[in-house]
């Protein structure tokens, strides 16, 4: 069984925020890869992230879509 929305979103959102390096510049890859390989289904909270108030979390949920669409 899954966790809840709720806490999986919490927790996208925490590792969506530590891929951003303190500039809020670069995505680090190794945080962003975690996400995409976790065993917990991301794919019905996803899609929250694509309108987030921060831009780099808005890039990173749209990365990690495409990464997926492409598997």
């Amino acid at each position: 069984q899954q966790p809840p929305y709720e806490l999986r979103h919490n927790q996208m959102e925490s590792i969506f925020l530590s891929a951003i390096d303190m500039y809020g510049h670069k995505l680090c890859q190794e945080n962003i890869q975690k996400l995409i390989s976790s065993e917990t289904s991301i794919l019905d909270v996803l899609h929250s992230f694509y309108f987030h108030s921060n831009v780099q979390v808005r890039q990173a949920a749209l990365e990690v879509r495409s990464f997926l669409k492409d598997i």
